[in-house]
């Protein structure tokens, strides 16, 4: 895996077959409620509320290769449970020359445990399966089934201010006779300096386990 070191993020919401969402009525005033899918690398613990989909769009570079992946967000009957997908596209450069297309696409169901109340965070885990779409052999994917589970946890703290925390593994069936697992950890702060405009401080690091010619490498983190 790599550390992505330039992200820029693009969010929409829209309605399915004209919805509002359920939250319009019971609107919350304080400014830190407004915009709550308000990070980039760390997932946010609420679900999409009944009716309204989420589009994601992400655009990352490390050293000269770019990644962009497209995430689409569904409730399923209610915000109790979503599930989603998320579509990666890599454009490569190595010693090979360049490589592009299609990575590992994940298959994402995440269930609302727990809805945030004055007292109580909200906790939405995410189980995930990981399809090998991608050409292991251009570096596009893993040639590998996979799963990852998330555990997501939020709360708004103050009027102003909300927390994130994530912490999950990732883990490969069979590359190369191997079944390595990684591992992650992050937060992040989120300060709105008004309904409309929120500043962010986030952090992510990983335990990452690869296979390289048939031999499992070491753990190694990355900020």
């Amino acid at each position: 895996m790599r550390t992505v070191h330039f992200l820029v993020a693009m969010l929409s919401a829209a309605p399915v077959a004209g919805v509002s969402p359920s939250h319009a009525e019971e609107k919350d005033n304080r400014p830190a409620a407004a915009i709550q899918d308000n990070s980039f690398l760390i997932v946010e613990a609420y679900n999409q509320e009944a009716g309204v989909i989420q589009h994601i769009n992400n655009l990352g570079r490390s050293g000269k290769d770019w990644f962009y992946t497209f995430t689409q967000e569904w409730p399923i009957g209610s915000q109790t449970h979503q599930f989603s997908y998320t579509v990666p596209y890599s454009w490569l450069r190595g010693e090979d020359g360049h490589q592009q297309g299609i990575g590992d696409v994940m298959l994402n169901y995440r269930y609302q445990l727990s809805m945030e109340s004055a007292t109580r965070p909200a906790i939405a885990p995410r189980a995930s399966l990981i399809l090998p779409t991608g050409n292991d052999d251009k570096g596009l994917g893993a040639g590998s089934y996979g799963a990852q589970f998330n555990i997501p946890v939020s709360k708004i703290v103050t009027d102003r201010i909300t927390l994130h925390g994530n912490a999950g593994l990732t883990n490969y069936f069979d590359v190369q006779g191997h079944s390595p697992t990684s591992f992650f950890l992050g937060g992040s702060v989120i300060y709105a300096v008004d309904r409309n405009l929120n500043l962010m401080l986030e952090a992510l690091h990983e335990w990452n386990e690869s296979v390289t010619n048939g031999l499992v490498g070491a753990m190694r983190g990355s900020w």
